[in-house]
């Protein structure tokens, strides 16, 4: 099996989210792929974490747990970076030692040149979530009243025991959720709980994934895109600066999405797809061989292919030729030819390129590879080159009588808008 190695640091000071999220990841690819975690100087709570995932590998305490992660390389591996330190200064040299670098981000971090970047907090279709919050089980035996108040870390500013007395005083039922619990016992707790109350972190997506109301706020600078996230799309009911909050009167209000724990049961699959794609060869266009461009142009021009097309009629080598050219000089469009053990099995462009904005996507399937899960393995790759460019938002013209498609872009998370002239709109969110 393909080995994956995890890289992410923890401990009390610094908190465990990046370590936790990384060891949701591994459990989740473990079964198809080879994974090991890396981290410096581990701690007991992050041994039980990773036991029965993977293995966990100890790194020395101090900036030399780099360069020795380094050294443990022979270039096959896929690389998961999940922290704010790993530069792009050492992505580069992952990737020179010839690994594939997937990079898990944040809000707040630069571009990445990865082969690979994720944000689970986006979307809730990519949360990080443990094993027991994927459990299947719906939300059932709630304690109405019942709230958990979960600030997360060391809680230094004690917001934890301020928010547990402003609730007693009202009369709810309040517990803290402290450390040292596993995964399956948060999980219970939460499902036993009609509420949290919580900063913006991944404790959010864990109580929704249990069917739980949810009042968050913030209270140091880097979770406020997430918060931000969360307002926009009616996840939460907000709370602001946790420093300065006061807890509405009736926190029962807070939004409640049944179809939430559903929506988050999509993750596993996106990233076992995901980590498939990195076997894929991906090739810009203007970087083929004559030799392959030809492959390229031979199977556009096929009929089953050509009639799903806007430009549907046949076209010869030479103006294939002379629109690679132009792409040269282009920014506003680009075309990746992909290669299974060096066979091509499809090909994805984005045109209409507004970087930092948005752009217009398409693609095809070699027919001789159909129904493989290629398509949506392209999918994935070129949603990390959208993420590499700042886009946003995402669109697709496909017929309506096109149902492949039409089903392939729906399970990849676009969303149909309008449609007019047998065509079908649909738009993504990134």
């Amino acid at each position: 099996m393909k080995k994956i190695y995890l890289r992410a640091d923890a401990g009390r000071a610094t908190g465990y989210g990046h370590f936790v999220r990384t060891c949701a990841l591994a459990a989740m690819l473990k079964d198809e792929f080879d994974c090991t975690i890396f981290s410096a100087g581990p701690d007991d709570f992050q041994r039980r974490e990773a036991a029965g995932v993977c293995p966990l590998v100890a790194l020395p305490d101090d900036e030399c747990r780099h360069e020795q992660f380094l050294s443990i390389l022979d270039g096959s591996e896929i690389v998961v970076l999940d922290n704010y330190f790993f530069t792009e200064e050492y992505i580069s040299e992952l990737r020179h030692k010839g690994c594939k670098v997937v990079r898990i981000q944040d809000f707040f971090e630069e571009k990445s040149s990865a082969d690979a970047i994720v944000f689970p907090c986006r979307d809730p279709r990519r949360a990080l979530l443990r094993q027991p919050f994927f459990s299947g089980v719906k939300p059932a035996g709630k304690k109405a009243g019942r709230w958990i108040i979960a600030i997360g870390g060391t809680d230094p500013l004690g917001l934890s025991e301020h928010f547990k007395q402003e609730m007693e005083q009202r009369g709810i039922d309040a517990i803290v959720l402290g450390g040292g619990k596993n995964a399956a016992e948060v999980a219970e707790l939460l499902r036993s709980a009609e509420g949290v109350v919580c900063s913006a972190s991944s404790v959010c997506y864990e109580a929704l994934a249990c069917g739980c109301k949810v009042c968050a706020g913030w209270y140091v600078d880097n979770q406020q895109d997430f918060y931000r996230l969360l307002c926009d799309r009616g996840l939460i009911l907000p709370l602001g600066d946790l420093r300065s909050a006061v807890l509405p009167e009736d926190p029962g209000a807070a939004p409640s999405d049944p179809e939430m724990a559903d929506e988050m049961g999509l993750a596993p699959k996106f990233y076992r797809t995901l980590f498939k794609s990195l076997e894929l060869e991906m090739i810009n266009y203007t970087a083929l061989t004559e030799a392959r461009s030809r492959e390229v142009w031979e199977v556009r021009n096929l009929e089953e292919i050509r009639k799903w097309m806007t430009n549907p009629d046949p076209f010869s080598f030479e103006s294939h030729s002379r629109f690679i050219e132009s792409l040269r000089t282009r920014k506003d469009k680009e075309y990746y030819a992909f290669y299974q053990d060096g066979k091509l099995v499809g090909s994805f462009d984005m045109v209409n390129i507004i970087e930092n904005d948005s752009a217009e996507t398409g693609l095809f399937v070699n027919p001789a590879v159909q129904g493989r899960g290629i398509g949506r393995q392209m999918f994935c790759r070129m949603e990390s080159r959208a993420h590499q460019l700042g886009l946003g938002t995402l669109r697709a013209e496909v017929f309506k009588d096109n149902e492949k498609s039409l089903k392939l872009h729906l399970s990849m998370g676009y969303r149909a808008t309008a449609g007019k002239d047998g065509m079908q709109y649909l738009t993504k969110t990134l």
